[in-house]
Formats: C-alpha cells, structure tokens, sequence
C-alpha cells in the first residue's frame, strides 16, 4: 500500500484533507465527498451520530465545486439517486447506497 500511495504523490500532493465537524470546513471550489453516518438505525452505531440533517443538506447545497454526497436507500433530506447495491454484510442483506446530485 505504502509504495502505490507513493506513486500517486504527484497526482495528489495538492490535495487537502480536513477532519473534523462539517460546519468548520468550507470554502472551495474544491471536489467535496460527503460521507455522513446513515440516517436510519444504522448511522446510530456511529460515535458521532447526532446529525442535523436539514443543516447538513444546506451546508452541502452550499458547497462551490463538485459535490458528492452518500446515504442510504431511502434517506430523503436531499434529493438523493440509487447508485450501487454492496453486497451482503453483517445484515446479510447488502446496502443500497445513494448519492446525490
């Protein structure tokens, strides 16, 4: 893993990765993956789940750049799109992820 990364510092050496809560990163353009715990049962096995979904979907609606946001199948505070089913997990059932836009 250590050498493939290695090949890749001059394809990525401008990137920047912030950690931390979402209202304290912005600005861009940038291409911005937004990947937050399910809002459904599931995202509640996360540490920090306690999500405010309707200031998350203004927040990513307000991001300059290429936005990419992933959820769960049935998740409804952005207009989300089926995108890939993963297969079977610890449910024995799979995902179905969304994405948006």
């Amino acid at each position: 893993m250590r050498e493939r990364v290695a090949q890749q510092v001059e394809h990525i050496r401008h990137w920047e990765i912030h950690e931390g809560n979402y209202w304290n990163v912005g600005g861009g353009p940038a291409t911005w993956f937004v990947d937050p715990p399910y809002s459904n049962k599931a995202g509640s096995y996360y540490v920090h789940s306690d999500v405010n979904y309707a200031h998350l979907a203004e927040w990513c609606r307000g991001l300059a750049g290429q936005v990419i946001v992933c959820e769960n199948e049935g998740a409804t505070w952005l207009p989300f799109r089926p995108f890939v089913t993963l297969k079977a997990g610890v449910n024995g059932r799979g995902s179905k992820e969304v994405i948006w836009p």
